[in-house]
């Protein structure tokens, strides 16, 4: 993927166990050369609840795929709270969705453990255009063996939001644009309950860190692992080391549903989003003040010229 001064989060919409013929309809097809209403069945979709303006924007394309596929009947099954571990039991029970979500930083695992199905023969014979998605994207969800196991749903730049009056009340006159300045930040907005950043405890948010040090999930061919690697593990030390000194908490230990809701209540002075936080906040918490600034800077950039998701 292309250097950038922001981390990028993908999100796939995985194929495991699918009706036969059914198509997700996530984007066109060239020549596609079968009758819509000879695929029939019912497919189980889950994924985890986002925004108000999310859903209404998923309810929109559900709409659509139904008038292309009248035959079809889509039965959304949302899951509200901690979907990694939520999802790993449905594995478990053998009772998994036939559609569903991935975050890029955990489909590397469910592809090795051969959770999610090849969507490759699908591609061939319905003509679909793979050509229309960003290479970065769609190879966030290609296996070793080089075969596609999901196309992105979305995907956004990770941008360090932060509230501009708690930065001046904490004597602070810029955001901070490297770890140590963010460390030495955290100090002065952290005191007594109120907290410098709300964190997310999972991959999603500290692979951007992980490769500002210089560290990766797996080996640029995807054979192997890089997680193990010094300028990993060290990347990983230094995230955990924010909870280990109290400045990041997670939204759950603050009664919230998201760090977005957290900095919307003006319970944190920074978190780490994606540009979905723009229409959340103008619809949930529109007199909130919040400002956007690049992620501070590690060894690195966030991304990678090249390699894992």
């Amino acid at each position: 993927m292309r250097s950038s001064r922001f981390g990028i989060r993908f999100v796939a919409l995985l194929a495991l166990t699918a009706c036969s013929g059914t198509n997700t309809g996530a984007a066109s097809t060239a020549g596609e050369t079968f009758d819509p209403n000879s695929v029939t069945g019912t497919v189980v979709l889950t994924g985890w609840q986002g925004t108000r303006d999310e859903a209404t924007a998923l309810n929109a394309t559900l709409d659509a795929f139904r008038a292309r596929y009248p035959k079809i009947k889509v039965d959304y099954q949302p899951i509200a709270t901690d979907y990694p571990n939520a999802m790993a039991a449905k594995f478990k029970a053998r009772k998994p969705p036939d559609l569903f979500y991935v975050d890029s930083s955990v489909a590397p695992d469910w592809i090795s453990q051969g959770l999610l199905y090849p969507l490759d023969d699908w591609i061939r014979s319905r003509g679909f255009d793979t050509g229309q998605f960003y290479p970065g994207y769609i190879n966030a969800f290609k296996g070793p063996d080089s075969k596609t196991y999901g196309f992105p749903k979305d995907g956004s730049a990770l941008g360090m939001a932060y509230n501009p009056d708690m930065l001046r009340a904490a004597g602070i006159g810029t955001p901070p644009t490297n770890w140590d300045e963010l460390v030495a930040d955290a100090r002065k907005l952290t005191s007594g309950d109120t907290r410098a950043f709300c964190l997310s405890a999972t991959l999603d948010r500290e692979l951007a860190f992980i490769h500002q040090n210089g560290g990766a999930l797996l080996s640029d061919d995807k054979k192997t692992a890089a997680i193990d690697s010094d300028a990993s593990k060290e990347a990983v030390r230094w995230y955990l080391d924010l909870f280990k000194h109290d400045y990041g908490v997670r939204p759950k230990d603050l009664g919230d549903d998201s760090c977005e809701t957290s900095l919307g209540k003006g319970k944190v002075a920074i978190i780490f989003e994606g540009g979905w936080l723009d229409s959340f906040m103008k619809s949930t918490y529109p007199n909130a003040k919040y400002a956007w600034a690049p992620l501070p800077r590690g060894k690195q950039e966030a991304n990678r010229t090249s390699g894992s998701p």
